[in-house]
């Protein structure tokens, strides 16, 4: 009983640093994502890991910004915009595909 209890909590363990290391993984190639994102999957990420794939990933945030390279090697950074969803209607999520 002891060693089930021990084994569950390495498990719960692991799943809560392995969602966290997904999230700064994302942070870290959106550099322009605002600090207010919420990074989710669904399901046992760690059982997704182990077969190779995330299942989901959604990214909710109110602004990303994106800089672009110039021509000549300058970066122009765009206006930043925000989204905003009609009263009582949510957002549709932004799905990004490889």
């Amino acid at each position: 009983m002891v060693l089930v209890v021990i084994l569950s909590a390495g498990a719960v363990g692991m799943e809560y640093l392995v969602r966290g290391q997904i999230d700064a993984a994302v942070r870290s190639a959106l550099p322009g994502l605002s600090e207010d994102a919420r990074i989710a999957t669904k399901g046992i990420v760690l059982r997704q890991i182990v077969g190779g794939s995330l299942d989901s990933l959604s990214v909710d945030s109110s602004s990303l910004e994106l800089t672009l390279k110039g021509q000549s090697g300058t970066s122009v950074t765009p206006q930043r915009r925000r989204c905003r969803s009609q009263p009582h209607q949510p957002a549709s999520p932004t799905r990004l595909t490889p």
